[in-house]
């Protein structure tokens, strides 16, 4: 059987889009526009007013305003325009007390203040990666009343890593460790590179660490062969990395205080040895008249022929001496005196 391509004109094999169609796309990008316009946009009897006092080339909304979703019912404001599904409108009535924004009202923004996301040890990472700004709406009703909304706007930048992570947003995230990247590597909109060879690329940055260089290879590799495998490597690099960038000289510099203050420990212990070796030249003489004395009773010997010297700066008593001569006794057998060393005893010496 003959088979016949339909006409061009052939109405019936045309996609054609309805008025409604053609009406929900024009409201898309109204919406999308309303961000970036200096002008309040009106999107089906709407004003949106979303201008404000911040770079909108560095902060973007997690969500765009008037779209609907999960993660929007979940985390963006809790509003319901003349075009939200009822179904949505249900799933955010049961977790928040909805505002309804009817025809003619005007929607803007009255505080945008800085946030930070708070995730464990975010202390210590990178403020890029998980702090944002927060945008309070206002909604002003038809009748003038101003209705104050309780969900803030999320502005995000585009290397906020941790806090796409937290939303399970995971094509975002990895988007935005591109854009990390690339501005460790010096190269603007890398993540239009990222089909290329690497011999298109421009220049790295000078400054580059092997880790990162390492992390473009993974990230090339996974675009040539679309497995999963070299993607993990990617994110495990660039995790690495930035911990290094963070990490590694707060860790040279605790290692190079560990160095010195073992130095000055071991400095101090010599010089301590030094200046209380007359104890032990004293005690030493000692055991040389009494071999079987006790090392308290030295110790009280001792004491006793320290205070004549005049130069012997220290203050001491026996306890403290004990310390400094018990390397010249021992224990022996079960007793729990000390007794002067028996190798100092059989050589009939008391040197070292």
């Amino acid at each position: 059987m003959q088979r016949h391509s339909p006409a061009v004109g052939d109405e019936t094999e045309t996609f054609k889009l309805t008025l409604e169609d053609r009406a929900r796309i024009n409201r898309v990008f109204k919406l999308a526009d309303a961000w970036r316009s200096p002008e309040p946009v009106l999107v089906d009897g709407v004003y949106i007013d979303l201008s404000c006092d911040v770079d909108k080339e560095i902060w973007k909304p997690l969500h765009t305003l008037g779209a609907y979703g999960e993660r929007q019912s979940l985390y963006g404001p809790e509003l319901i325009f003349p075009w939200t599904p009822p179904p949505v409108r249900a799933f955010m009535a049961e977790r928040i007390e909805v505002i309804d924004v009817a025809a003619g009202s005007v929607i803007m923004i009255s505080l945008v203040r800085t946030a930070q996301l708070k995730t464990p040890y975010a202390q210590f990472g990178d403020d890029d990666a998980h702090k944002g700004k927060q945008a309070h709406l206002v909604v002003v009703h038809p009748d003038k009343r101003v209705e104050p909304v309780s969900r803030p706007l999320v502005l995000l930048s585009e290397e906020a890593t941790d806090a796409y992570l937290f939303l399970d947003d995971y094509r975002s995230a990895y988007h935005t460790l591109l854009a990390r990247l690339g501005a460790r590597a010096g190269i603007d909109n890398l993540d239009e590179l990222v089909d290329e060879p690497l011999e298109a690329w421009p220049k790295f940055s000078p400054n580059l660490s092997q880790t990162y260089r390492r992390a473009i290879l993974a990230l090339l590799e996974g675009g040539k062969t679309y497995d999963h495998e070299p993607y993990v490597a990617f994110g495990y690099l660039m995790a690495r990395a930035e911990a290094e960038d963070r990490l590694l000289a707060p860790a040279l510099r605790g290692l190079q205080a560990d160095e010195k203050n073992a130095r000055f420990k071991a400095g101090k212990r010599q010089k301590s040895r030094a200046e209380t070796e007359k104890l032990r030249v004293i005690a030493r003489g000692i055991i040389v008249q009494d071999q079987q004395i006790s090392l308290s009773k030295c110790a009280r010997m001792v004491e006793e022929e320290i205070r004549k010297d005049p130069s012997w700066s220290f203050t001491s008593d026996d306890k403290w001496i004990t310390r400094h001569i018990r390397e010249l006794f021992e224990r022996r057998g079960d007793s729990k005196e000390y007794r002067p060393r028996r190798d100092l005893v059989r050589l009939g010496m008391t040197q070292e």
